[in-house]
């Protein structure tokens, strides 16, 4: 089953069968391979109690999850627009971020996750700790990698998804350089002036 554009889903990280953060998102575009998912400044989400107010959670999480027991909150998306691009068998999906108080376009960035599933209320992923930033001049930086390989060496990231993370930074990081789609600029241009049409409308 496709989702309609502008119909308002849900991307959820799951471990095993329980939540551990839910986003609302609008469809922009939504086909069999690939699906375009519009984060909005302001949106709701729900997210682990814990994560929004202290800094070492980041580094208890998979241990947190084995527990199988953690509350959710209700917060609200800040600062930053997003779209999300995601070719539903790869194991990462592609960011573009846009200041939300001037619309200024602030970089990609690569976020590590499981393929999506679909579900009948939206998508459900889970996130690998491993990011690369990609700045607007196209330049990279490899982010969170400490976090990463202490859930590979604490056996939370299991060999399949290092080996699928490991296949994708090649290909990735040959699309950055030689600016093939999604870093080609093509959806900067799409997106750009339905960001004008909102300040003006």
């Amino acid at each position: 089953m496709l989702f309609k554009q502008g119909q308002k889903i849900q991307l959820r990280e799951m471990i095993g069968q329980k939540p551990w953060a839910i986003r609302e998102v609008d469809v922009l575009e939504d086909r069999s391979d690939q699906t375009l998912l519009w984060y909005a400044e302001g949106s709701r989400f729900c997210i682990t109690e814990g994560y929004l107010n202290n800094p070492e959670f980041a580094n208890q999480r998979w241990q947190i999850s084995q527990t199988g027991h953690w509350n959710m909150i209700e917060s609200q998306w800040k600062h930053n627009h997003v779209l999300i691009v995601k070719n539903l068998t790869n194991f990462y999906s592609v960011q573009l971020f846009w200041r939300a108080c001037d619309n200024r376009f602030l970089g990609y960035y690569v976020n590590f996750e499981l393929p999506y599933r679909r579900v009948c209320s939206g998508f459900d992923t889970l996130d690998l700790d491993l990011d690369i930033i990609v700045h607007p001049d196209m330049t990279t930086e490899l982010k969170d990698e400490d976090e990463y390989l202490r859930a590979v060496r604490g056996g939370y990231i299991n060999r399949e998804w290092t080996e699928a993370i490991q296949r994708s930074l090649q290909s990735i990081y040959s699309k950055i350089t030689g600016l093939e789609y999604p870093f080609d600029g093509s959806l900067i241009s799409r997106v750009n002036p339905l960001l004008k049409e909102k300040i003006t409308s």
